[in-house]
């Protein structure tokens, strides 16, 4: 007879992930860009625009992709210091 293992904490759950996402260096959609890192969508553009805030990448192939994503690697480096990055 086979055991169960208990499942998983939502906590070391959510670590795992993000140490994976990070390894990876993953692409991550706008909408949890903003939650990560507490700004808006508008102030993320901004941002971009500005140099201050890591440049996105599209997540398909067309020419007028709306959809796009943030590198993880980019977004820690971002984190670490927000008032000083610069691209």
């Amino acid at each position: 007879m086979t055991e169960k293992l208990p499942p998983l904490k939502p906590e070391f759950d959510a670590q795992v992930t993000a140490a994976l996402m990070a390894q990876m260096n993953a692409l991550v959609p706008v909408k949890v860009v903003t939650k990560l890192c507490g700004i808006s969508r508008k102030e993320i553009d901004r941002r971009v625009h500005a140099g201050t805030f890591p440049l996105p990448e599209k997540l398909s192939s067309e020419e007028k992709a709306i959809r796009k994503g943030f590198r993880v690697n980019d977004l820690q480096a971002w984190l670490e210091n927000p008032r000083a990055f610069k691209r």
